[in-house]
């Protein structure tokens, strides 16, 4: 699991067909890798994590929820909340304005995504709540695979490099990645819904 927010000095946002790029002066991503185990696509887990997964841990089958390389554990869906919400104050660092890049929760917009995808989404607008100036950025996944590509040529390869900077942190923490799947599923299209943040 990775939580990302961009984060603006400013309370204004360009309109941009591609505006996970967010590119406005003074602005900052942060990725923090929780090194959750992958809870493979069904939200079940896999034998080699003790079946662990986001959605085990939301839905109560599983009381904790170990990071894989045991540096910290969550005892609790609202524990792991609580965490996320933490970091999402600290990197703000009392700027105005956050956006969220989250997976599209509507199953009809975003069908079959994986399971980690949908429980990140959910932990992360949790975290979210009552956090004002939240911009919140909904985005289709592996459903996008299925859709005409929608960027512009500079908006793909924004797309193509932040997605390269992402690969290069989970590779910096030994695990495996492919380019591939990517290629296959997003290159060329981001299909989003933006939901604004409230000013109060």
């Amino acid at each position: 699991m990775a939580v990302s927010t961009a984060l603006s000095p400013t309370n204004t946002y360009p309109s941009l067909p591609f505006d996970p790029a967010w590119p406005a002066q003074g602005q900052w991503t942060y990725d923090d890798f929780l090194r959750l185990p992958d809870g493979n696509p069904a939200g079940t887990g896999y034998a080699a994590t003790g079946y662990q997964s986001l959605k085990r841990l939301a839905d109560g089958q599983i009381d904790t929820l170990a990071a894989i390389d045991g540096t910290t554990s969550y005892r609790s869906w609202g524990d792991l909340v609580t965490t996320l919400r933490a970091i999402v104050d600290v990197e703000r660092a009392g700027t105005p304005s956050v956006q969220l890049h989250v997976a599209e929760l509507d199953p009809v917009s975003n069908p079959n995504d994986h399971a980690d995808h949908l429980m990140s989404a959910k932990a992360a607008l949790e975290a979210a709540a009552g956090l004002t100036g939240a911009r919140r950025l909904h985005h289709v996944g592996y459903a996008s695979a299925g859709r005409p590509e929608n960027l512009s040529p500079p908006d793909r390869d924004m797309k193509c490099a932040v997605y390269a900077v992402t690969l290069a942190g989970v590779l910096a923490l030994d695990h495996p990645t492919a380019w591939q799947h990517y290629d296959r599923n997003f290159v060329g299209r981001d299909y989003v819904r933006v939901e604004e943040g409230s000013a109060d």
